[in-house]
């Protein structure tokens, strides 16, 4: 069985699993995202991995708000008890099957080919989300601040809110 159709097993159990429609209409989007992924370019597998954290988010019972447009240094604004937080979303990737996921904690490449990092402010948790097993790591801006990627481990995934 192929990546790609694990991956798509992982989200449609999930789905099934789910009693809330929005979730469930999100991890739908999602599938059809994973259908296509031989043709997803980089900003469609981005948009893939937001809408799972965003699904994961609503299960959590978790109030979230999303911005217009993609200039701002985050991808989702979530409620916490001390106020909204800025989660930056970023989807891990392995460089060959035996290796654990990896994101890279800098922006975007540019056209020219470099990349800009983070700046304090820009937001307040990166959330790293593994397409093909469907899991979740979330880390504050001071962990990921002077670094240029993460290998996630399997023990640190993220829970709870």
């Amino acid at each position: 069985m192929s990546i790609e159709s694990m991956a798509y097993h992982r989200i449609r159990d999930r789905r099934a699993e789910c009693p809330c429609n929005l979730a469930q209409a999100m991890l739908s989007t999602a599938l059809r995202l994973l259908y296509l992924r031989q043709t997803m370019d980089t900003h469609a597998k981005g948009d893939c991995g937001e809408l799972l954290v965003l699904a994961h988010l609503i299960q959590m019972d978790a109030k979230v708000a999303i911005p217009f447009g993609n200039q701002s240094g985050w991808d989702l604004l979530v409620e916490h008890a001390d106020g909204w937080k800025r989660y930056q979303v970023k989807v891990a990737r392995k460089r060959n099957q035996s290796s654990r996921p990896t994101i890279d904690c800098r922006r975007s490449m540019r056209r020219n080919g470099s990349r800009r990092t983070y700046a304090k402010g820009d937001f307040d948790f990166m959330v790293a989300v593994d397409i093909e097993s469907v899991s979740f790591w979330r880390f504050p801006y001071q962990q990921i601040s002077n670094r240029c990627s993460i290998a996630l481990m399997p023990e640190s995934q993220w829970k709870t809110l």
